[in-house]
């Protein structure tokens, strides 16, 4: 896993101009940011908006139901 210091210091290499995080799965009405997420926005100086995962963002449109999307599948999946 990727840690805050080496996100911050690949944005400032690549001359980012925004770094998006996912948002934990705790809540579908609030956005919570983690443990990594805090350190980059911390260490970042660009924005660093979070969002939500696909999968929640798709429940919460009503597009899921029970079913995992694809996306999400593979992205489990990935060590």
């Amino acid at each position: 896993m990727i840690g805050e210091d080496e996100i911050a210091s690949r944005s400032r290499c690549y001359d980012c101009d925004m770094i998006v995080m996912a948002a934990n799965k705790r809540s579908f009405t609030a956005t919570y940011a983690g443990k990594i997420t805090k350190g980059v926005i911390k260490r970042a100086r660009v924005p660093v908006p979070t969002v939500p995962l696909l999968e929640r963002f798709l429940q919460l449109r009503g597009d899921l139901t029970h079913q995992r999307c694809p996306l999400q599948q593979r992205l489990d999946r990935m060590p």
